[in-house]
Order: structure tokens, then C-alpha cells, then sequence
């Protein structure tokens, strides 16, 4: 749930959207991903922005348990909103982002993926029983839920195969990370226009740039409140994680498909 403090800042911001802006159809826009790649992070930044109203997922308006609420609840909190956009931050339903574009004609998805290695040290530091994780989604996929809607068959064989061998806690979140990843391919994200992928390191040396970037792809005009206070003092913070060689192969080979598809999609 939201904190009080942050509900407060939600009304307060509500408010000054109903005051000072004239009543528009808002759109949507989705920033979707693998968890620790600098989504809290992204949607502070549109929050500052004067003409978006933010749902995160910690808002039980739009989510339950981490998860997008019913498409009658998120339509219903588009079309009332005196934002220009509403921006959500459906981290946990990014397997969905097909659909959601399908949903939403006019919505834009934000494709926000970081390095695995500072995604794994940044998850252990903040969370426990990654190999848990990794058991859950292996052996009860009722259970595991979002961890693994979607997933292909082979990536699912991969997750076996891996959780049987007895990964450690570092290796167990890399093969999340990739799982997550592995979804914008599987869905064909990057042929996509309305789909925009971003990479953390670059939006974090040059926010300015990288956000201008995205308020021009998604039909938002630049304000430069969103730069805020964001600092590259997260990348490469921390030694590289003990994680299991071929696990480790398997995870550069998908941070260089993801960052090919950035350059795909043209100059920056």
C-alpha cells in the first residue's frame, strides 16, 4: 500500500491536475521490465512531470498484491484522469504488455532494463529467498503466478534444469532477470513502434537526454522538472556477483540482444 505520505502527494497532485489543466482524454503509458532496473526510479521522474497523474504499484487504486486490478479498473482510472497520461508501472505484468497495447490503442510501453549483474547485487541486498523463488516457479506454478505466466516452454525447461542443480541465491536472480527480459522478445516488442526501450546505465549518465527522448516518443511535452535527482551512483556499485558460468553466458547474451535493439530503433 501506499504510504501516507506518498497518498498525500497523490491527492495533492490530483488536485493541481484539476486546477490547472483543461480536461483531455488521457492515455496510457506502461513501464514495464525486469524487478531492481530502475522503474521506481523512471515513474518518479514522469511524477514530477506537471501533466501525468502516476499509479505505482504499491497504489491499490490501480494494483492488487503488485499486480494490474481488472482492465475495467485501469480503463475506468485513463478516462478520469485530468492528466495528459496516465502512467503505470505494471512491472509485475510485463509478460501482459502485448495485450495491454492491444487494449489501448494509443498506449505507449517503457522497456526499462539494467544490467544483470547490478539488478542481481541490488535484489540481494534488498530481498531473501531468491532460491525460494526459483523453487516456487519450477515445481508450483499456481503459486509462482506472474513468475511464470507466459513463459515459453524452453525458458520453463531452463528454469528446471537450473533449480535442480541447485543454484545459489545470486544465480537463482539472474535466471529472473532473464525470464523477465526474455518477455520483450517473446512478444515481439521491438518491431513495435509504441514500444520504447530504455537502458538504465544510459538513462542514469544522461537523464536529460534519455527523458526528452521518451516525452518525444510517447507525445509528452518536455518538462525538465523530471530530471529530479537522478545520479549514476547505482552502476557498477558493487563486485560482480558469484553467479554460475553458463547462467551468467546466458544473461549477456540477452543484455546484448536487448542493447542490439536499442541501437535497431535508431540514433539517440
Amino acid at each position: 500500500m501506499l504510504t501516507t505520505r506518498d497518498r498525500v502527494r497523490k491527492h495533492r497532485k490530483r488536485l493541481l491536475l484539476f486546477l490547472r489543466t483543461r480536461r483531455r482524454a488521457a492515455y496510457p503509458i506502461f513501464i514495464c521490465g525486469a524487478q531492481r532496473s530502475g522503474t521506481n526510479m523512471l515513474i518518479r521522474a514522469f511524477n514530477r512531470h506537471p501533466l501525468a497523474e502516476c499509479f505505482y504499484e504499491t497504489d491499490e487504486e490501480a494494483f492488487d498484491n503488485y499486480v494490474l486490478r481488472d482492465d475495467a479498473t485501469v480503463t475506468r482510472l485513463i478516462s478520469r484522469s485530468w492528466g495528459k497520461v496516465a502512467v503505470f508501472k505494471p512491472i509485475s505484468d510485463s509478460q501482459h504488455a502485448r495485450r495491454l497495447l492491444q487494449l489501448y490503442p494509443d498506449a505507449h510501453i517503457i522497456w526499462l532494463f539494467r544490467q544483470w549483474r547490478d539488478v542481481v547485487n541490488s535484489a540481494l541486498r534488498n530481498f531473501k529467498e531468491h532460491q525460494g523463488e526459483l523453487r516456487i516457479m519450477a515445481t508450483d506454478p499456481k503459486a509462482a503466478g506472474w513468475r511464470v505466466e507466459e513463459i515459453e516452454p524452453e525458458v520453463m525447461d531452463m528454469v528446471r534444469r537450473y533449480f535442480a542443480r541447485g543454484v545459489s541465491d545470486a544465480s537463482a536472480r539472474a535466471i529472473q532477470w532473464y525470464t523477465r527480459n526474455h518477455h520483450f522478445f517473446r512478444q515481439q516488442l521491438q518491431h513495435n513502434p509504441q514500444v520504447h526501450l530504455v537502458n538504465y546505465e544510459l538513462l542514469v549518465r544522461n537523464p536529460e537526454a534519455e527523458l526528452h527522448r521518451l516525452c518525444t516518443l510517447t507525445g509528452l511535452e518536455w518538462s525538465v522538472a523530471m530530471v529530479g535527482n537522478i545520479h549514476q551512483g547505482s552502476v557498477r556499485k558493487n563486485p560482480s556477483p558469484d553467479v554460475d558460468p553458463e547462467i551468467a553466458e546466458m544473461c549477456d547474451r540477452m543484455a546484448a540482444e536487448l542493447m542490439s535493439s536499442l541501437e535497431a530503433a535508431g540514433p539517440r
